[in-house]
């Protein structure tokens, strides 16, 4: 707003602690940078083991009902860049230069699972699928927390590294899939082809742990980890012969 004394922007995750902490800024007001940007990536792998059986409840609809165990590994970064051009005044201005903060986690975890699939034969070979599962993993979390100053631009950063391990806890999760398949035999019964097409649903309860940093100085952050939340289209092909 041109009306103001205040234009440009103003970090929130961990500005204070990491930003005050090598410059000569004011502490009783908020750095301000001319632009900012954030990238955040996720690697995700699991492993299930299981046994199942599966059975009719009626003439068109099918159960199978699973009990197992299910392993689990997270690696979340979350990279932050902030620019100042050197050309904002006022309280909270920064030299010119690019600062960084990067934050990073790795969890694996590993619990008891459980669920049932459902399949509602609707005939020709078409059937809606249901399916669900819930799991509770025994997790544990390595993070690390860093920033990277430039007092100015192209001189060498001052880097500050602040390890972190997040005592064990139990995450909840949640598996949901809804969609349609398509089947049929041939060649007298020998071959059995199926298509799925199947939309599915996962929540990782307090599964981001990247940390927040109270005004001038380290701290745990004051709100609940958040919810990790995975979602997006299925495709599938099974022969059986």
């Amino acid at each position: 707003d041109p009306a103001t004394s205040f234009v440009g922007v103003t970090p929130v995750r961990g500005n204070s602690y990491f930003l005050y902490e090598t410059g000569p800024y004011a502490t009783d007001s908020a750095s301000i940078f001319n632009s900012g940007s954030q990238q955040w990536k996720l690697d995700f792998q699991s492993l299930d083991t299981a046994i199942a059986r599966t059975y009719y409840v009626g003439t068109k609809l099918t159960f199978r009902t699973i009990m197992g165990a299910r392993f689990a590994w997270f690696t979340q970064k979350l990279d932050q860049e902030f620019v100042s051009d050197g050309t904002l005044t006022g309280a909270g201005a920064v030299d010119a230069g690019t600062y960084d903060f990067k934050q990073s986690f790795s969890s694996w975890g590993a619990g008891l699972l459980g669920g049932l699939n459902t399949s509602w034969m609707l005939g020709e070979g078409f059937s809606m699928i249901g399916n669900g599962s819930v799991d509770i993993l025994y997790t544990r979390v390595q993070a690390s927390n860093s920033k990277a100053a430039f007092a100015a631009t192209g001189s060498a950063p001052t880097v500050f590294k602040y390890p972190e391990d997040r005592p064990d806890f139990l995450m909840p999760h949640m598996n949901l899939e809804f969609g349609f398949a398509w089947g049929s035999y041939f060649d007298c019964y020998n071959w059995h082809v199926d298509f799925a097409a199947t939309y599915g649903f996962q929540v990782f309860w307090d599964a981001n742990l990247f940390r927040d940093f109270t005004a001038y100085g380290p701290g745990l952050s004051q709100r609940d980890s958040g919810n990790l939340y995975i979602h997006g289209l299925n495709l599938s092909a099974r022969l059986d012969f």
